[in-house]
């Protein structure tokens, strides 16, 4: 349990930094292709969501997306879509 506070710890720290360096990232290519699998409309569950940007694509494409992270920094009031 540790472990896991001290991860939780180390990522509500630096969100900015988070931002910084993902942000020119793109998992379009990725998401697609997960979309093309999953049923028109299915559940997804993006689990340790961070703000919510892929959560927000499934939502894009007609998913219902739920997004969860244990960082409070990370579902903060700008997160995008419905983060837990």
């Amino acid at each position: 349990m540790e472990y896991i506070q001290r991860t939780i710890a180390a990522y509500d720290q630096s969100p900015q930094k988070f931002i910084d360096s993902t942000k020119e990232m793109s998992p379009l290519t990725e998401i697609n292709r997960l979309a093309e699998s999953l049923p028109a409309g299915g559940l997804v569950l993006d689990a340790g969501c961070a703000f919510g940007r892929d959560t927000k694509l499934f939502m894009d494409r007609g998913f219902r997306a739920v997004g969860i992270d244990l960082s409070q920094q990370r579902r903060s009031k700008e997160s995008i879509g419905r983060i837990s």
